[in-house]
């Protein structure tokens, strides 16, 4: 997903200008990721097993629903 997103967001710029939007993008998912980390970190002493239980399921459903839908856009896409 990220070479499509560069690649498409960095077609006819300088350079310098492709630098620093894939620059811009790996700051940002970098923040995310710490972010993130930090929160998982801090935050698990706040959240019991059930409740971890019921995000991870909920979590599993979602991806789950995300690969349907995108395998059904591969499959009636193709000629």
């Amino acid at each position: 997903m990220f070479g499509a997103v560069i690649g498409k967001t960095t077609n006819g710029i300088s350079k310098a200008g492709a630098f620093w939007s894939i620059s811009s993008v790996v700051a940002g998912v970098m923040i995310w990721y710490l972010i993130l980390s930090a929160l998982l970190h801090w935050g698990r002493r706040f959240v019991n097993e059930k409740t971890m239980k019921i995000v991870s399921l909920t979590s599993g459903v979602i991806i789950a629903c995300f690969g349907l839908y995108f395998g059904y856009i591969a499959l009636t896409s193709i000629p």
